[in-house]
């Protein structure tokens, strides 16, 4: 027979407890992003296309200017040449040459926009400094997902 634990909120309710101190549990899981979208409507989407002009090209911009952190899960790229991919935090300045993206809330009925300056081009300049955080390869005229493990 297990112990129990007494519900802390005054509303009588037991949780039980086996013998090896485990809380005995019917439990519902779903990930993150599910409740990021589903329960906080928060979870964007952006689409863009862009042939970068050269190597080392800046073709996509975002500063979040919300309190609320973002996260990136990931990013799906197709190239039409191999290419590296340098995703840097922190670079400072004023960005010219992109034009405004408009990321999509993925909780159709949310009224919730990205806050920020979000931006894609095939050359965006005046940006320098930051840190790299991440970097990864595209094979020729393949695509890739780029799923960043640490959430960025």
């Amino acid at each position: 027979m297990p112990d129990f634990i007494k519900g802390g909120t005054g509303n009588g309710y037991l949780a039980g407890v086996n013998s090896e101190n485990r809380l005995m549990v019917e439990a519902v899981t779903y990930s993150g992003e599910h409740h990021a979208n589903h329960e906080e409507a928060l979870a964007f989407n952006m689409l863009f296309d862009v042939t970068p002009t050269g190597a080392g090209d800046c073709f996509l911009y975002m500063n979040n200017t919300n309190t609320i952190d973002i996260v990136i899960e990931g990013i799906w790229l197709r190239v039409a040449s191999a290419e590296q991919i340098l995703m840097k935090f922190n670079d400072v300045g004023t960005p010219s040459g992109g034009s405004a993206v408009v990321p999509v809330n993925l909780n159709a009925g949310a009224n919730h926009p990205a806050l920020g300056t979000f931006q894609a081009g095939v050359d965006i300049t005046n940006l320098s400094g930051g840190t790299t955080i991440n970097k990864g390869w595209v094979a020729n005229t393949a695509t890739a997902f780029f799923n960043f493990e640490q959430d960025h």
